[in-house]
């Protein structure tokens, strides 16, 4: 889009927005409608001046954050109820902690402001954003109980993580638990990208600690989403075996029961699958990244290969 079409659009959008903030909730329908019958009037209300001063501040903005301006001078009210999901679930109970990688905090910031139920945002790499302190809920032994219990009744996961309890509600990514304590991890993955990439890093982890303990470990290494027939193709080695707790107390593998190695191309994918007994972690080391954009892929990062575990429980 050009810069002046997006402009126009910003600056007709904050026109929006100011209107909507302007007017009481209860009367928003009937001004909606007083507008449409003045809408010469209304457009005469503010110069070109004041919206470029109300425009500017918000110009550079990053573009998640822009969308959701956008969509929210447009229909206000339809956005905050359709954000207060994790309140109405909850039903005034004890609080929720928000657990997993936050690789963009704008949609953090958004159900924090809009769900009060939230009290926490804690993240289990180090990834929360500020303001506010976010605490890192790192493992206390490897059947994946979690230190520093935070004493909520709810759980709200995302990014791959999952923590034992009764599933209440899924909203895309997000999944609304009710847990019993001490909380406990049931599945998660370290140094993995929301989209399933291994970006701008060499190696990544996924572990299932329970409650089953016997089942078949699914792990899936591609790179179906990079078809650069042009592209090397890059060794991948996937170590499997019993968890352990590093240095860092995340899970890694303690000795490998199996080790596989696949030569990865693109457009390709390698499936792995074995019997095992829970808790089981598998780490991928990619030896090659890639840069997408030297291949003509929209994508500005290093990419090493697409990464996805599961467990199935079995007899």
């Amino acid at each position: 889009m050009k810069r002046t079409h997006f402009t126009t659009l910003l600056r007709s959008s904050v026109a929006m927005l100011c209107g909507a903030l302007l007017v009481p909730a209860g009367s928003l329908p009937n001004a909606y409608l007083a507008h449409a019958a003045t809408s010469d009037e209304g457009a005469a209300t503010i110069s070109d001046d004041q919206l470029d001063s109300l425009v500017a501040p918000i110009a550079l903005y990053p573009d998640p954050l822009l969308s959701q301006v956008l969509v929210a001078s447009t229909y206000p009210l339809e956005v905050i109820e359709a954000s207060r999901w994790v309140d109405e679930h909850i039903s005034g109970h004890a609080g929720v902690v928000e657990v997993g990688p936050v690789f963009n905090s704008i949609p953090s910031w958004d159900l924090e402001f809009w769900n009060r139920s939230i009290k926490h945002v804690w993240t289990l790499d180090g990834t929360g954003p500020g303001p506010g302190l976010s605490l890192t809920p790192d493992l206390a032994r490897p059947d994946g109980t979690l230190r520093y219990d935070p004493g909520t009744d709810y759980v709200l996961t995302d990014n791959g993580v999952r923590v034992i309890g009764t599933t209440i509600k899924q909203n895309g990514s997000l999944t609304l638990v009710r847990i019993t304590h001490p909380w406990r991890l049931q599945e998660t993955y370290y140094g993995r990208s929301p989209d399933g990439w291994i970006a701008d890093r060499n190696d990544a982890t996924y572990a299932y600690f329970g409650p089953a303990r016997k089942g078949i470990l699914a792990i899936d290494v591609s790179r179906a989403g990079f078809c650069a027939r042009s592209a090397p193709p890059t060794h991948v080695t996937v170590r499997i075996g019993p968890v352990a707790l590093n240095s860092q107390r995340a899970p890694r593998v303690a000795r490998a029961t199996s080790v596989r190695h696949v030569l990865l191309h693109s457009c390709e994918q390698k499936p792995i699958r074995l019997r095992v007994i829970a808790p089981v972690a598998a780490t991928v080391h990619v030896a090659q990244l890639v840069r997408a954009t030297d291949y003509g892929i929209s994508d500005s990062r290093l990419l090493a290969a697409q990464f996805g575990g599961s467990f199935t429980p079995t007899r």
